[in-house]
């Protein structure tokens, strides 16, 4: 039994590519209140900024996203690791892993930087590097960042995770850098698969990923 209100300030003058924003700005505050099971408010900040230098555009992100007051604890965490915030950490990289990480990277709050250099690949010839009609397309190199935790979380002791009363470890950023192809799919579907390196994985896991997202660049 769940109901939410919410209310936002948006603002958005970018102008779209070939699969992602090439210049302006996108930026949205949001707060919702929900009642019910759970009670609780949530907050965000997403902001987004393009700088278009023909052909290249280098766009950063950072976002803020956090759930506050009654018992929103007890919600299923959030997850800094997904491949639409930080990519990179599939499931290959925690086979094995001892440390921790996978608890280092959930919470009810998130914190989030992203930057890429952008370049139309394929597709017109007033804005690609090679002309095609049928494969559009844009090559990123990219960095992103990213950090979850709890309210009881010291960032330097180990705490009992919030959700499931179970010791956690010390929460942490994590990093990766990497490539991606985004190919817009006839303007109805836009695949990113991308080359990933985890670089805040444990030792042993440390090595480039594969990974694939179903969505427009942010």
């Amino acid at each position: 039994n769940l109901t939410n209100v919410n209310a936002a300030f948006v603002s958005d003058n970018s102008f779209f590519g070939l699969t992602a924003p090439l210049q302006g700005h996108r930026y949205r505050i949001g707060v919702e209140q929900y009642f019910g099971d759970y009670d609780f408010t949530t907050l965000l900040v997403d902001a987004r900024k393009y700088f278009y230098l023909k052909p290249i555009t280098f766009a950063v992100r950072g976002l803020g996203y956090g759930r506050f007051g009654g018992n929103s604890d007890q919600v299923y965490p959030l997850y800094a690791g997904s491949s639409y915030f930080v990519r990179g950490y599939t499931r290959q990289v925690f086979d094995g892993d001892t440390t921790g990480l996978i608890e280092r990277i959930a919470g009810s709050k998130l914190g989030i930087a992203n930057a890429e250099i952008r370049i139309p690949f394929t597709g017109p010839r007033a804005l690609s590097l090679i002309k095609s009609n049928f494969l559009i397309t844009d090559l990123n190199f990219f960095f992103d960042a990213g950090i979850a935790f709890y309210d009881k979380t010291s960032f330097q002791e180990e705490d009992p995770t919030p959700f499931d009363g179970r010791e956690h470890y010390v929460h942490k950023p994590i990093l990766s850098t990497g490539v991606s192809l985004r190919v817009n799919l006839f303007n109805y579907l836009v695949l990113e698969p991308y080359f990933a390196f985890p670089i805040s994985a444990p030792e042993g896991q440390r090595q480039w990923v594969w990974g694939l997202n179903f969505i427009p660049g942010w």
